[in-house]
């Protein structure tokens, strides 16, 4: 028996209907299909467990504070000396497009106990397992300041590195002063 789904064109009718019967006759039609083949109510029940986002714009300015003041405190975990923090840096600096210009950003995904304690991060994983270890290493364990208690987690941050400061290079003042020579040596 194959598994059916809900089609496109009866989600489609489904949203597009002012009249509640419609919709009832659908979810009742796609469900009975579902059952039949085996799912309890697939589709529908899955769109109540998805995870809740909220966007930065619609956030409390609490929580967006503290997601600032979270950002600000891995960016400087991951640039303190370190033995995790610097073997993560040196990896991430391979990955720049060129030496002057800035890491591709790396978008973490923290999820904070109660007490401030980072339980847990998730990341698109580097191509080396090192890499992988050496960026939790530096960040889980340690502690920021409590979230908020009714703050969604987990909070999604970018980072990146900076492009290396450029030498600066010798200003014609500071170079030695060439003398011309005497016009009686030339």
């Amino acid at each position: 028996m194959r598994a059916s789904r809900l089609s496109l064109s009866s989600v489609r009718a489904w949203r597009n209907s002012r009249r509640p019967k419609l919709r009832k006759a659908v979810i009742k039609r796609e469900t009975r299909h579902a059952r039949r083949a085996g799912h309890v109510r697939g589709w529908l029940c899955a769109a109540h467990v998805t995870a809740q986002t909220v966007s930065p714009w619609a956030a409390p300015a609490e929580w967006v504070r503290y997601a600032e003041d979270a950002t600000t405190t891995i960016s400087a975990w991951l640039g303190e000396d370190g033995e995790p923090a610097t073997r993560f840096r040196t990896y991430l600096d391979q990955t720049r497009p060129a030496v002057d210009q800035p890491t591709p950003p790396l978008e973490l995904r923290v999820w904070i106990d109660p007490d401030g304690a980072v339980s847990r991060i998730t990341f698109p994983p580097f191509a080396h397992e090192e890499a992988n270890a050496s960026l939790r290493g530096a960040i889980v364990g340690r502690r920021l300041t409590p979230p908020p208690a009714d703050m969604l987690l987990p909070i999604r941050i970018a980072v990146q590195l900076d492009a290396p400061a450029a030498e600066p290079a010798l200003a014609p003042a500071s170079r030695p002063a060439e003398r011309p020579l005497p016009r009686n040596q030339i």
